[in-house]
């Protein structure tokens, strides 16, 4: 019934026999982990729980395992989320910081935030430029001696208190 050329035919046929065929059930990366027993050491949170921790989305805690910075070696007991060490928690929290926390360290907005660290040179590990990760991570340590740099920068300039400074202006 219907008919095709021999060009259309070897299409076909190449198409079919292709090496790298693209699943399209895909299992999640958190199902090839190991379920928790609960004969494991540690205090265990969800990706939700450690998300209030870092103050983000359980989406981006996702995201931050993939890139491999969070670290996760098991899955929860029940259901199939991601079941993340407390101590590797607190471990990521001192050596990296998000977005929100330098923009308080900084005392500037998200956009400005990211600008800034870029000017001079501190850029993110993780984040919508780097990866598909959707918040920027810097590495801790930089951003607090930054931000430090600049507190003491500002101290020099406001040195002058008011009275002071009408002093020096009469």
């Amino acid at each position: 019934r219907y008919v095709i050329s021999m060009e259309q035919k070897d299409a076909v046929l190449k198409w079919l026999n292709r090496s790298e065929v693209r699943d399209i059930h895909a299992k999640q990366p958190h199902h090839v982990l190991p379920h928790l027993t609960g004969n494991e050491s540690g205090s265990w949170l969800s990706a939700k729980e450690a998300s209030v921790l870092l103050r983000v989305a359980p989406l981006t805690v996702k995201d931050l395992i993939r890139a491999g910075l969070l670290t996760c070696k098991f899955r929860l007991k029940r259901g199939n989320g991601y079941a993340i060490n407390n101590t590797h928690l607190l471990e990521f929290k001192e050596k990296f910081i998000g977005i929100k926390e330098s923009c308080l360290l900084l005392k500037c907005n998200l956009h400005a935030t990211s600008r800034i660290l870029r000017s001079v040179n501190i850029l993110p590990v993780t984040g919508p430029g780097v990866d598909r990760c959707e918040r920027n991570f810097f590495i801790r340590h930089d951003v607090e001696l930054y931000a430090r740099s600049l507190d003491m920068q500002s101290k020099e300039i406001l040195a002058y208190n008011l009275a002071d400074a009408s002093k020096a202006l009469r």
